[in-house]
């Protein structure tokens, strides 16, 4: 077949599709709008692109050029092609004699010769290709309602395929670039007097995992109250920079082992850089005159599906088992005297602010010196 003229041919009719999206942790699902994650978290992306049938047009060669591009929250972890995993209908694996990618910074491009892949009948027309990598949430990420624009209100990966589109020429179409967010988020955390469940009370510390099985001496504390096995504990930064009293830390900080803690003091404290996920609050230390809670404080954050910087659409935290929807703060009810607070397996009080956007509860201050210089910048 010759096309003749200044004609665009689009093979099988319809022109080549581009979907990006990426596993949640909190359902294992793939998602194609956005999902949260801790600081530190791998994150998996994937993009489907369709296979057409090029040889019905005659293109002497066909090549997919895909390019992704992730804000600097994010860090590729895309390498080199050992990198990059691209199966068929998600199936068998495509075999790398078939693709190339080449990496500049926090982006890169695969190069996918799709003309040869068929002709050497590795793939077939009308196929679809899901291409996998992945990406690590970083220091540098945007936190909910913190940080961000209405352009990049959190962190963002964008891919886009650039294709040919006439069989006589060297003229390319281009699909619209496929966009997944990446949220993290902060919480406040207060702990309160149960006699009012207003008062502020000083003094107490906390661990915070993932795991809710724990009890004190999984901790192994040492005299000054400091837990020795922090295996199941999440790790904070608290050093310059920081961009909450409590940060979660990355792997990296942790490795390095400057300012790095595993306690939580309380007070009126803010936490940033927590998932879309279930975490327990572990308190090793009462304020003085008060009961050690034995229960840890079960909190889930979670996502809307659609836009969430508008209104009906924000990200909420449940408490324990209940499913009611609150603000992303909470507080932490201690009790004095000889009766212990009555756990219903969290042992906490609520305040919810109906109609509060982007919230992380009054008084926490997530704007540190590193964000300023960096809208300095």
């Amino acid at each position: 077949m010759k096309v003749v003229g200044n004609v665009e041919a689009t093979p099988k009719g319809d022109k080549p599709t581009l979907e990006k999206e990426l596993r949640s942790k909190n359902d294992s699902k793939w998602h194609g709008t956005h999902a949260g994650f801790q600081i530190g978290d791998e994150i998996e992306f994937r993009l489907i692109v369709s296979v057409p049938d090029v040889n019905a047009y005659g293109y002497a060669a066909y090549t997919y050029t895909i390019s992704d591009t992730m804000t600097e929250g994010l860090t590729s972890r895309v390498k080199s092609a050992d990198d990059v995993t691209i199966k068929i209908n998600d199936e068998d694996t495509l075999n790398p004699q078939y693709y190339e990618v080449a990496v500049n910074g926090n982006s890169f491009t695969v190069s996918i010769d799709i003309k040869r892949a068929l002709d050497d009948h590795a793939i077939t027309a009308g196929n679809n290709l899901f291409v996998y990598y992945t990406a690590e949430l970083n220091d540098s990420a945007i936190y909910y309602g913190h940080g961000g624009s209405s352009t990049r209100p959190c962190e963002i990966n964008t891919a886009s395929l650039v294709y040919p589109n006439d069989p006589n020429g060297s003229t390319t179409g281009k699909t619209a670039d496929a966009v997944v967010k990446v949220w993290t988020f902060p919480t406040t955390i207060t702990k309160v007097d149960g006699k009012d469940g207003t008062t502020q009370l000083n003094g107490a510390k906390f661990v915070l995992s993932t795991d809710g099985t724990l009890t004190l001496t999984d901790f192994a504390l040492d005299k000054n109250g400091i837990p020795t096995n922090t295996e199941k504990l999440i790790a904070f930064y608290t050093g310059v920079g920081s961009t909450a009293p409590y940060e979660i830390a990355t792997p990296e900080m942790i490795k390095a082992g400057q300012d790095i803690t595993y306690v939580i003091e309380a007070g009126s404290v803010a936490v940033a850089g927590l998932g879309e996920k279930t975490y327990y609050l572990y308190e090793i230390k009462a304020p003085d005159g008060y009961n050690l809670l034995t229960e840890p404080t079960k909190f889930t954050i979670h996502t809307h599906e659609g836009d969430m910087t508008v209104f009906g659409n924000l990200p909420y935290l449940t408490l324990g088992d209940d499913e009611t929807q609150h603000g992303l703060y909470f507080n932490v009810v201690n009790n004095s005297g000889a009766t212990l607070p009555e756990t219903g397996g969290i042992g906490t009080t609520i305040f919810y602010a109906a109609g509060a956007l982007l919230v992380v509860g009054a008084g926490v201050l997530l704007v540190t010196k590193k964000r300023m210089n960096k809208s300095e910048d």
